[in-house]
């Protein structure tokens, strides 16, 4: 019996939770905190290196700071998050899709021996 669609299939699950994965580990391992630290030192930097009212207000900055700000306001979020349990479920998550991951793969070593 060809079980390799079956298999094919398994694989592409598993490469499908294994992006999800990596974007949620990288959630869980960043800090929010030290981003934000660095983001307000690349805004002074900025602000030193246009200093006239001129130069603020250049198209150039101006995409900067709404691109700055949008960040911002996404790094806050995501210190609010990690005070309202939401990192705690994240982790919970990695663990689920990882125990998912493994018995996908089991099966796919099991249906693979089958032949």
């Amino acid at each position: 019996m060809n079980h390799q669609p079956a298999i094919n299939a398994i694989n592409k699950e598993i490469a499908r939770l294994n992006k999800q994965r990596d974007k949620l580990k990288a959630l869980c391992n960043s800090n929010p905190a030290q981003e934000l630290i660095d983001l307000q030192l690349e805004m002074k930097k900025k602000l030193d290196e246009y200093k006239t009212l001129g130069e603020r207000t250049s198209p150039e900055f101006l995409r900067w700071l709404d691109g700055a700000t949008k960040r911002e306001k996404a790094i806050i979020k995501r210190i609010g998050d990690m005070t309202n349990g939401k990192d705690e479920k994240r982790w919970e998550e990695l663990v689920r899709l990882e125990s998912e991951m493994t018995s996908l793969s089991h099966s796919a070593s099991l249906l693979s021996l089958r032949g």
